[in-house]
């Protein structure tokens, strides 16, 4: 199955990674038989993969704490909860730093190289999902940066009062596509696995999620062609969003401009 990634519209705080969007040269050809299922090989490609997807799945959880502490400040506007919003914005920006410094390269032991293969999981693929993440954490620290410049000039600058709010709408509304995107990506990895490996996938991974949900969406798909037309409509509302976002762009370079010139003057 060839890969599906879509080119998106480059924004300053949208900055999406279509994640696990990749092949798995399709399971239902190359399945998994029943001596397969009886093996413990299916659980140590699923602990693996768990160990990377929980740690994305908290990061995304954090970043969401931190919106919504943006969230309470424009819903009860006062000195305490500005201050609030700033500590919790900064902090996970610096922490987020030292995560995106340290991330190191994913490199499978040959064991699990040789379970991929067996299990019909791309390697190139399985390792460019996991070493994602430090483009997930760079693209939260671009938005949360861009929150907290706003937060700075939000007592005395109406402008950036208006801005700030669009760009907390904006953002959750990109998080919560992406968290559901995520959510259905795992479904992609695994459908067509037998039954004892979906519920260890539920196990190890479904059950322990904090921030990965696709609300209606997450009844598990056997078929990987309905998984993708869910990824689907992802695509296609991150791609309404995108174009949203341009046109706002669009907008404020204008405002900024006619501001420079006036100031010109």
């Amino acid at each position: 199955m060839k890969e599906k990634r879509r080119n998106r519209a480059a924004a300053v705080v949208l900055a999406v990674v279509f994640l696990l969007a990749g092949c798995m040269e399709s399971g239902e050809q190359n399945g998994m038989g029943n001596t397969q299922a009886e093996s413990a090989g299916y659980q140590k490609i699923i602990d693996d993969y768990a160990g990377i997807e929980l740690q994305k799945d908290q990061d995304s959880a954090d970043y969401g704490q931190a919106l919504d502490q943006v969230g309470k400040y424009l819903e009860r506007p006062d000195a305490q909860s500005l201050k609030t919003a700033r500590v919790s914005v900064q902090n996970l920006i610096r922490e987020m730093k030292q995560e995106e410094a340290g991330a190191a390269a994913c490199v499978p032991k040959d064991e699990l190289k040789i379970l991929l293969e067996e299990y019909g999981i791309s390697y190139e693929e399985y390792v460019g999902n996991a070493d994602e993440r430090s483009e997930d954490l760079h693209n939260y620290i671009r938005v949360l940066e861009v929150l907290d410049e706003y937060l700075s000039y939000e007592e005395t600058d109406d402008f950036s009062r208006k801005e700030l709010k669009y760009t907390y709408e904006m953002s959750v509304k990109e998080h919560e596509i992406m968290k559901s995107y995520h959510y259905i990506s795992i479904n992609y990895w695994f459908a067509g696995w037998q039954k004892e490996a979906v519920t260890y996938v539920r196990q190890k991974v479904l059950g322990r999620l904090a921030s990965f949900s696709a609300g209606e969406e997450e009844t598990w798909e056997n078929e990987k062609k309905a998984v993708e037309q869910k990824l689907e409509r992802k695509l296609n509302q991150l791609e309404e969003l995108d174009e949203e976002w341009t046109e706002h762009l669009g907008k404020y370079r204008e405002y900024v401009y006619q501001m420079q010139q006036e100031n010109g003057r």
